[in-house]
């Protein structure tokens, strides 16, 4: 996974996969408009994994 990653998205994001690597450079160069999408995309997705393991496997 963190191969693919790295080889489909790092044009995108520059391969980082941790929220908190992101926000000192977001905040030292000063382009803070994007920085929203590391630290709610972490959220959503583990809300979302949560839910699915719910349903899937605790009953």
């Amino acid at each position: 996974m963190i191969g693919l990653d790295i080889f489909f998205l790092s044009f995108i994001s520059g391969a980082s996969m941790n929220p908190a690597r992101s926000l000192a450079p977001a905040l030292v160069s000063g382009y803070l408009n994007d920085l929203w999408l590391y630290w709610t995309a972490t959220f959503i997705g583990t809300g979302i994994a949560a839910s699915i393991y719910r349903r899937k496997f605790v009953k």
